[in-house]
C-alpha cells in the first residue's frame, strides 16, 4: 500500500475499507483448497468434531455471532468462477479454561502453504511500523499525574475488506461432521483478519488516516493520540482531571464515527473515574475496589510457617541474604523503640545465612531434627553415614573425627545442605562465581604488566633467584624432614630460614685496629639491639626437639653507615661482582637462525626419541645476543634454550 488512496469510507456502514497491500508474488498464490485444507487440515478438525460434538457446537456457536456481525458472509456457489485471488484459511479452535465467557476462539493459518507454493501471509506486504516506540509511551504515561487507559473494542473487525480481496479470506466449515458425503460450506471475511501479517499496518495506517480528518478541530486530542496509541491501546497521562476529561470525551467522539467504540476505561484518579460516570464515558456496572467492604475480602489464614519470600525466583545468594536481613531488621525495628540505621553488617548478613540453611534442612530433614535432639540418629536415614549432630544454632553439620584440629568449626564440621534445594545451587553457583572471577588478570591488563616466564628447562637462566630457592628448599628438607605443620608453624619456619640465609655474609668490611668483619644484607636495613635467638620447634616430630640455628650478639655485627656503605659499594663490592661474573674461557655454541630445523634435547638418552623443531622466532638478551629460540614442533611451540638443541646438518 504506497499510499492512502486504497483507504475508503463507507457512508452507509459508516466504516473504513482497505484493500490488501499485495505484492508482484500474489499471482503465484493458488487455489488451495484441494491441497491443504480439504485433504489434511479440514479432514482432521471434522475429526475433532466426530469425537467431540461439544466442540463443534460452541465452533458453530461462534461462527454464527460472526455472521449476524457481518464479519464473516457465505459465499455462493455463483462467486465460484471469479478471477479474484483465492486462499483458504485453515483453522482451528483455542480454548481458554481461565476466562468465564467466550472461552473458545477461533484461530486462522494464513501461514500455511504447500510444499510448491506460497502461503497468504508471504504474498502479502507486512507495511512500516506506524506506532511509536513503547517506552517513549511509558516515558509520557509517567510524565503527569492523571494517568488514563482504555481499549479499542475489537478493533481490527470494525474495518471492513474490500471485495475483490476477500476470496484471499476464504474458510470451510462442515454443517454435519458426521455426514462426510455433504460438501462443507465455503465462508469468508468481510473485515481484517487479525491473523494475517499486513494486519497491524492497515489498523494503524487506518487510524492515522482517520486522525487527520479531526486534526483542526480537536489538535490537541489527535496530536495525543497519535503520540500514545500503540495498535489497539491508548495509553497517557495529563497534568490536570480537566485536560484528561477532554481528550477522553473527544477520543470517544472521534473513534464513533468510524464505527470503533472505546471501553475498559481505567484511571489513578477517582475524580476523573467520577467524572466518567457523570458524562456517561462508563457505567457503574462493575464495582472498584474502594466500594468494597473490608468484611467482605477474601483472606486466609495461614496455618503453618512460610518463608518470608520464595528464594527460588532470585539467581544471586548474595541478593537472597541481603533481603533477608533488611527484612530482619525492619521487624526489630518495629519491636523497638530506636530505629536501627546505617549499612548491613557481616553479623546481619550470617544471621540471614543460618536462617534459610535451617528453613532448608528443617524442609528436607524433619524427622532427622527429631532424633538429634535427642543426640540420635536412625541407619535408614541419608545422613547416617556423615556422624551428623546439632550445633549450638539448631543446625545440622557434619561429624568426624577432626575435633582436636586447629582449624575453624566450618572446616571441621561444614553445615549440611540438600542436594535438591534451590539454596545449594545458590551457594554453588556463588562459588563458581568466587572462582571465575579474573581479579588477577583484570589488574594485570590494567596496570599493563606483561608476564616473562623463564625459559623451560633452564633454571641457570635464573641463577641469582633459583639459588635462594634451592637455599629455601634445602633448608626445609633438614629441618623439617617429613613432619607435618600447621600454618602458624609453617609461617614461623620460614621467617626463621628467611633470617639465617640474610645472615650470610656478602663480602667483608676491613675496620681499622680491627680484624675482618661480614658484611650481610641485614647489615643494610636492620640492626638488632640485643642478642636473637632463632630455633624453630617441629611439630610432629618424635623427638620433639628445638633446632638452634644460630645466636649472635649486636657486637658481632660491623658499624655499618649509609657513607661506609656506598664507599665500599664502589671500591669493592662491585669490583668483587665483574671478578665472580667474568668467564675465563666463554663456551661457543652454534649460530642458529629462522627455519633451521634442530633436534631438541630430552631426559632420554636415545637421541632417536628427541623431536624436531624449526626455529620460528630468536628471542636476544640485553647484551643483543641469543640463547633462546622458539620452536615449532608437531605439538605446537614451545621455547629452548641454545644449551638444548643440536642442529641437523641438512
Amino acid at each position: 500500500m504506497k499510499n492512502e488512496s486504497n483507504i475508503k469510507y463507507d457512508e452507509k456502514a459508516k466504516r473504513y475499507k482497505v484493500r490488501l497491500p499485495w505484492k508482484l508474488e500474489a499471482r503465484e498464490l493458488k487455489d488451495n483448497r484441494e491441497i491443504v485444507c480439504a485433504e489434511k487440515r479440514f479432514t482432521r478438525l471434522r475429526k475433532r468434531f466426530q469425537k467431540n460434538p461439544h466442540l463443534f457446537l460452541e465452533y458453530r456457536e461462534v461462527l454464527q455471532n460472526y455472521l449476524k456481525q457481518g464479519i464473516i458472509e457465505l459465499v455462493p456457489d455463483s462467486d465460484s468462477d471469479s478471477n479474484n485471488v483465492t486462499f483458504y484459511l485453515p483453522h482451528r479452535e483455542v480454548i481458554r479454561k481461565d476466562r468465564p465467557s467466550s472461552q473458545l476462539r477461533i484461530v486462522y493459518d494464513a501461514s500455511s502453504h504447500d510444499a510448491n507454493s506460497p502461503s497468504l501471509n508471504s504474498c502479502l506486504h507486512i507495511g512500516p511500523n506506524l506506532y511509536p516506540e513503547i517506552f517513549d509511551i511509558l516515558l509520557r504515561f509517567r510524565l503527569n499525574a492523571v494517568a488514563f487507559t482504555a481499549d479499542m473494542k475489537q478493533a481490527f473487525l470494525q474495518i471492513m475488506l474490500n471485495e475483490e480481496d476477500r476470496d484471499g479470506t476464504k474458510f470451510l466449515l462442515s454443517n454435519d461432521p458426521f455426514d462426510e458425503s455433504q460438501l462443507p460450506s465455503v465462508y469468508r471475511f468481510t473485515k481484517v483478519l487479525f491473523g494475517k501479517s499486513s494486519s497491524p499496518f492497515l489498523l494503524s495506517a487506518t487510524i492515522k488516516h482517520h486522525l487527520k480528518k479531526y486534526l483542526e478541530k480537536y489538535t490537541d486530542t489527535v496530536n495525543f493520540l497519535n503520540e500514545n496509541i500503540y495498535v489497539d491501546d491508548i495509553i497517557g497521562s495529563q497534568p490536570f482531571v480537566n485536560q484528561a476529561l477532554t481528550i477522553t470525551l473527544e477520543a470517544t467522539k472521534i473513534f464513533e464515527d468510524a464505527s470503533i467504540s472505546l471501553h475498559k476505561w481505567q484511571t489513578n484518579s477517582k475524580f476523573l473515574h467520577k467524572a466518567w460516570q457523570d458524562k456517561g464515558v462508563i457505567s457503574d456496572e462493575n464495582p472498584h475496589f474502594e466500594t468494597f467492604e473490608k468484611d467482605n475480602l477474601p483472606y486466609r489464614v495461614l496455618e503453618e510457617r512460610k518463608s518470608l519470600f520464595d528464594i527460588s525466583k532470585y539467581s544471586k545468594l548474595e541478593k537472597v541474604l541481603r533481603i533477608t536481613a533488611w527484612q530482619k531488621q525492619f521487624i526489630k525495628m518495629l519491636k523497638k523503640s530506636n530505629v536501627l540505621h546505617g549499612p548491613l553488617t557481616s553479623e546481619e548478613l550470617s544471621e540471614a545465612e543460618r536462617f534459610w540453611i535451617q528453613v532448608e534442612q528443617e524442609k528436607f530433614f524433619p524427622e532427622e531434627l527429631k532424633s538429634l535432639k535427642d543426640n540420635k540418629i536412625e541407619k535408614e536415614s541419608p545422613l547416617y553415614n556423615y556422624m551428623p549432630y546439632l550445633d549450638e544454632n539448631g543446625l545440622i553439620r557434619l561429624g568426624g573425627r577432626l575435633e582436636f584440629c586447629n582449624l575453624s568449626i566450618n572446616e571441621k564440621h561444614p553445615l549440611i545442605l540438600p542436594k535438591n534445594s534451590w539454596l545449594t545451587t545458590l551457594y554453588a553457583e556463588n562459588i563458581i562465581k568466587i572462582l571465575s572471577q579474573s581479579i588477577v588478570q583484570n589488574f594485570i591488563a590494567k596496570e599493563r604488566i606483561i608476564w616473562e616466564n623463564a625459559i623451560e628447562r633452564s633454571p641457570w637462566w635464573g641463577g641469582f633467584y633459583e639459588l635462594l630457592v634451592r637455599s629455601v628448599k634445602e633448608s626445609l628438607h633438614k629441618i623439617l624432614g617429613k613432619a607435618l605443620l600447621s600454618f602458624e608453624e609453617m609461617t614461623t619456619i620460614l621467617t626463621e630460614i628467611e633470617a639465617v640465609l640474610n645472615l650470610r655474609p656478602l663480602s667483608y668490611v676491613y675496620e681499622e685496629n680491627d680484624e675482618p668483619r661480614p658484611l650481610t644484607p641485614y647489615a643494610f636495613f636492620k640492626l638488632w639491639t640485643k642478642s636473637t635467638n632463632i630455633s624453630c620447634y617441629v611439630c610432629g616430630d618424635p623427638r620433639k626437639c628445638f633446632y638452634k640455628i644460630i645466636s649472635f650478639k649486636k657486637k658481632e655485627i660491623p658499624t655499618v653507615t649509609p657513607k661506609t656503605t656506598v664507599a665500599y659499594r664502589k671500591k669493592q663490592y662491585l669490583l668483587d661482582l665483574r671478578t665472580a661474573h667474568s668467564v675465563k674461557n666463554p663456551e661457543t655454541h652454534p649460530e642458529l637462525k629462522v627455519g633451521d630445523v634442530v633436534l631438541i634435547e630430552k631426559n632420554t638418552k636415545n637421541k632417536l626419541l628427541w623431536k624436531l623443531g624449526k626455529i620460528e622466532r630468536t628471542l636476544p638478551g640485553r647484551d643483543n645476543k641469543t640463547r633462546c629460540y622458539e620452536l615449532k614442533t608437531s605439538g605446537g611451540l614451545l621455547k629452548r634454550t641454545v644449551e638444548h638443541l643440536y642442529p641437523l646438518e641438512l
